[in-house]
């Protein structure tokens, strides 16, 4: 168990501590990203935390937040993800387990260093999360991101009947009429199209021949059908992380009501070029094209469709001239029909850029295929340039500069026949929560959007629905602008802001409508936290004030709001309630007051609740359900739930209809003082003895998991913690009473009864806070079948078991799971055939360190488990003992060693002849077993400072040239790694001599 540190709930990048004045003050590590510590390359590799790509209603859902900029909803997307993530690296790198990270959204991932896979199990990961350790971005990462960015652009501005038949569009052509989204080289393709309402509708597609996607659905009420493929939560092996994706030429049919039709899916690539307002591509010769674009109109918040018409020449080459004149905003689509006027159809954007005002990259749309040079340019200096080609959808990406932007920067652009620029302006922001209006500072003539959003979810929810809204207006010519909205704002309710130029670049920002939230501490002893969000991006720094309630000053400090939304972090020692808590930039000043809260989130009765001198509480519910996980993860899938409702009398009870709040469930919640501002408990970060299961909610229900071998474990969560609770476990045999034992917790409790638990044993888990848990073990059996790749046993008849194979080092490093149905029988199999571990390598059922488990959640939320026993650690090699210098090994050749302690120290010597002095040696380790790191000495002299050092975590190539003949020691430190079933790597010396690699022939002079 992680318990958290007396530093505080967040931990931070770097600590200001003022001395007598009990206060702490971060800046988020989340603000941008952070080039690693020079030397770090050379130190550890990285490890990668690719974010879980969404489902395609949370896309959908998404997409409404900045709609017209694909890449600022993957930002955003990326940083609500990864928010508890962030948070805990913080903690990890203040305690000195990690040396730094950052928050890559170019490729939707956190980035580590200084980390091994095993330290950061302990985070608070999102279901179906992998732990990637590469020194280069893994292919897996960049795959995922590609699927992330082709999923959103697919579903960002995906066309609506209603647009498409305001545009004029050909949109009933057979009936069922097929519409093929497939973008050349894109991972995400889906089918769409019209029948009869309400009606079953089957997809086949084939390839050569041979089919390979069938899916069904039914159509809706105006007879709209669409297929999407699912996501297979991996982009290991190369495929694209889709269950399909379509292709040129492949054979997508239709089939409705007895009719069938079908469709060839053609090449097709097209752009839109504002210079010359034209849409050009190229597609299957013969093809009718029909190309729609959307117009921004005036009021920048609505647009109006144009379709334009034309051919293909023999090569399939098209070229389509609008008379109306378009700029950078305008967006579309473009169809290839076929000659029963279904189609082939892609998106397409005008050429223009984007960057985030204050950040340090941009990207933007060219012709796909299409060398360019994009340049910083400084008071007519360029500070930064590079040269590439963009993809084939034509989307690019600029990787990131060595210094953020600045306004009066200068973003240009250069490729053939197509010229971009952009200069970077800044923007002052204010709210007025009364008149329910922004207003700011900005360029001068510039088109200003927001899209105004209450707010339901990070960081903060305020009300349980989901509005949005768009206003426009244009800045003046001393770069002035307001702009009112309908929605009735509340302190953390969000605003998109986009500042257009004339060529229709973009700049964009979002911000919180300002908002404390007072972080109250889990436990006694533990500091207060306090997030903050600030309105104002131009504010660079704000001051934070503790004042006592006689309103004397019990801390004081300054601090940057960052963030990728204005976000700042502090930390009081010496916070009690009535104190006061004041920030101001020196134009705005917000406060709030520190009060008591309790809360309880009781799964007996499925509510929360608790006391709080406040006006309002709103709660989100993460609602378990046993049958199913996310798909390949150890994580159960849940539902949310939302509930909201006004606090009287100090107290406040919350019910959740339709949810099944139980075991396993946890809660966000916040409760608001009258003027808006926020309060709840901080985070608890705590790893478990459970695998899969960390604790990063404010609330968790009572919960209780029992393993067959005897160990019970379970939380107890009343807010705030309060010493420890007896936990009483009585196990019951028949009649017979076996054990009856007192744990305690805190929230936690963790216990072995000393005794292997057997079908219909009852345990009764009674609190001395109220909670009760009654479990009955069920029939449970799980083994390995490595022909088939499969999990298989037995369990209760006709019900849901989920189904583990274990990946272990010396405890399980990694997890993949399947939610089953048992049989009549009370058999299950779970089929593990085509998986992949987090490493991307495949799962192997007769690997030495493969088991499996399975769990039973019965209705309550409690877990039975049941593990086939650890593999045991690997033996000692044969070159042992070879543990001190004076019993180095001599190398003779590629040697096997094994770490078959915590701390296992190999020695191996090699002598370097005088034909040797000056030529480069290669020092590989390699064929490493899971989880294995450590660190590498070289010494002329074992007496004296070794003359390099090496860090090392897995396969690892180490180059390094000999200044002088003689008998060399390698010293490789298992680096407490050691004494696991795959605890081992090979060695290899071997010098390079020109351009050949020989063989080192050694002999011992």
């Amino acid at each position: 168990m992680m318990h958290r540190s007396p530093k505080g709930i967040w931990g931070w990048v770097f600590i200001l501590s003022l001395a007598g004045f009990g206060i702490l003050v971060s800046a988020s590590a989340a603000a941008a990203p952070t080039p690693p510590p020079s030397g770090t390359s050379e130190k550890a590799d990285r490890v990668w935390i690719p974010l879980p790509v969404p489902s395609v209603e949370e896309v959908l859902t998404e997409a409404h937040r900045a709609p017209e900029a694909v890449e600022v909803a993957i930002a955003q997307w990326a940083e609500r993800t990864a928010a508890p993530m962030l948070k805990a690296l913080q903690e990890l790198q203040a305690e000195g387990r990690i040396e730094g990270f950052r928050l890559r959204p170019d490729l939707f991932a956190i980035e580590v260093w200084g980390a091994s896979s095993q330290t950061l199990r302990s985070l608070p990961l999102p279901p179906g999360v992998p732990l990637v350790s590469s020194s280069d971005v893994p292919s897996c990462v960049t795959a995922g991101a590609k699927a992330v960015r082709d999923q959103f652009q697919a579903l960002s501005i995906a066309p609506t009947q209603s647009t498409l038949q305001s545009a004029g569009v050909s949109i009933q052509a057979t009936n069922p009429s097929i519409d093929v989204y497939a973008p050349p080289w894109s991972s995400y393709t889906y089918v769409t199209g019209r029948t009869d309402p309400r009606i079953p509708v089957i997809l086949r597609v084939y390839r050569g021949g041979r089919k390979i996607v069938e899916q069904t659905t039914t159509s809706d009420s105006n007879g709209n059908y669409s297929f999407y493929p699912p996501y297979l939560g991996s982009t290991c092996g190369g495929t694209s992380g889709y269950a399909w994706t379509l292709r040129p030429k492949d054979v997508v049919e239709v089939s409705a009501d007895g009719r069938t039709a079908q469709t060839v899916v053609a090449p097709l690539k097209a752009w839109a070029n504002p210079q010359t307002d034209q849409v050009a591509g190229q597609t299957e010769p013969g093809r009718s094209v029909e190309a729609v674009l959307q117009l921004l109109n005036p009021d920048l918040c609505s647009i109006t469709p144009i379709t334009r018409t034309g051919g293909t020449d023999g090569a399939g080459n098209f070229t389509i001239s609008f008379p109306e004149d378009f700029d950078g905003q305008a967006k579309g689509w473009v169809y290839a029909r076929d000659g029963n006027g279904n189609s082939t159809f892609v998106d397409v954007s005008a050429f223009h850029l984007e960057a985030r005002l204050g950040g340090d990259y941009f990207y933007g749309i060219l012709p796909p295929e299409t060398p360019f040079t994009a340049a910083l340019w400084r008071g007519g200096t360029v500070i930064s340039s590079t040269t590439r080609t963009t993809s084939g959808s034509g989307s690019f990406f600029v990787s990131w500069y060595p210094d953020r932007m600045q306004p009066g920067d200068v973003i240009s652009v250069t490729g053939p026949g197509v010229t971009l620029q952009m200069t970077v302006t800044s923007l002052q922001l204010s709210f007025d929560r009364v008149a329910n209006q922004i207003s700011g500072v900005t360029a001068p003539n510039h088109r200003i959007r927001g899209w105004f959003y209450k707010a339901t979810s990070y960081p903060v929810a305020n009300t349980c629905a989901y509005e949005f809204v768009c206003q426009g207006t244009t800045s003046d010519a001393n770069g002035h602008f307001s702009m009112s909205t309908p929605l009735d704002l509340e302190r953390g309710d969000e605003v998109n802001i986009r500042i257009i130029d004339r060529d229709g670049n973009i700049q964009y920002l979002w911000r919180y409508v300002p908002i404390l939230i007072i972080e109250h501490p889990q436990r006694s002893g533990y500091s207060t936290g306090l997030s903050g969000y600030w309105g104002d991006p131009s504010a660079t720094v704000v001051t934070i004030t503790l004042k006592a309630p006689d309103n004397s000053v019990k801390g004081q400090s300054t601090v940057s709001p960052s963030g990728w939304g204005g976000e700042f972090w502090a930390s009081f020692y010496s916070a009690t309630p009535g104190d006061r808590v004041e920030v101001t930039d020196g134009r705005t000043t917000e406060q709030t007051t520190i009060y008591t809260l309790t809360a309880r989130l009781d799964g007996g009765t499925g509510q929360l609740r608790g006391q709080a001198s406040a006006a309002r509480v709103v709660a989100y519910l993460r609602d378990y359900r046993r049958d199913s996980l996310y798909w390949g993860s150890e994580w159960a899938s849940y539902s949310n739930f939302c509930a909201e409702g006004n606090i009287a009398g100090g107290s406040f009870t919350l019910s959740f209809p339709n949810a099944q709040a139980g075991g396993m469930d946890q809660a966000d919640f916040w409760v608001f003082d009258s003027d808006g501002h926020a309060a709840t408990f901080g985070l608890i970060w705590d790893s478990t003895p459970w695998p899969g299961i960390y604790l990063y909610r404010p609330l968790s229900a009572f919960t209780v998991w029992a393993s067959w071998e005897g160990r019970v474990w379970g939380v107890v969560e009343s807010r705030p913690i309060a010493g420890s609770i007896p936990v009483t476990i009585t196990v019951q045999r028949g009649a017979s009473v076996l054990t009856t034992t007192i744990a305690s917790a805190s929230p936690m409790f963790d216990r072995n009864l000393g005794i292997s638990l057997q079908v219909g044993d009852r345990l009764q888990i009674q609190t001395g806070d109220g909670d009760a848990a009654d479990l009955t073990v069920p029939s449970l059996t799980v083994g390995r079948d490595s022909t088939n790749q499969r999990i298989t046993g037995s369990g209760p008849a006709n019900d849901w078991v989920q189904a583990f194979v274990v990946r272990w080092t010396s405890s399980p490093q990694d997890i993949r799971g399947r939610t089953v149905r048992t049989g009549t029988d009370g058999a299950y199999a779970a089929d593990f055939a085509g998986g992949f571990w987090d490493d991307c390598s495949p799962i192997r059922m007769d690997h030495t360190c493969v088991r499996g488990r399975v769990d039973y959640i019965n209705a309550q939320g409690h877990t039975v488990s049941r593990s086939e026993p650890p593999p045991p650690p690997v033996s000692a090699d044969d070159y042992e003992p070879d543990d001190e210098w004076g019993q180095a090994r001599f190398y003779t050749g590629i040697q096997a060693h094994t770490f078959h302690t915590i701390t296992d120290t190999d020695w191996i010597s090699f002598t370097v002849p005088a034909s040797d002095v000056g030529v480069p040696y290669l020092i590989r380790i390699f064929d490493t077993g899971w989880g294995v790191y450590g660190d590498i000495e070289l010494y002329r002299n074992p007496n004296e400072s070794p003359v390099n050092s090496w860090w090392f975590y897995g396969n690892r190539d180490l180059w390094w040239t000999p200044e002088a003949s003689g008998t060399y020691y390698l010293k490789i430190r298992a680096g407490y790694s050691g004494a696991h079933c795959d605890a081992r790597y090979r060695l290899l010396i071997l010098p390079a001599r020109g351009r050949i690699f020989l063989p080192l022939i050694m002999r011992n002079y």
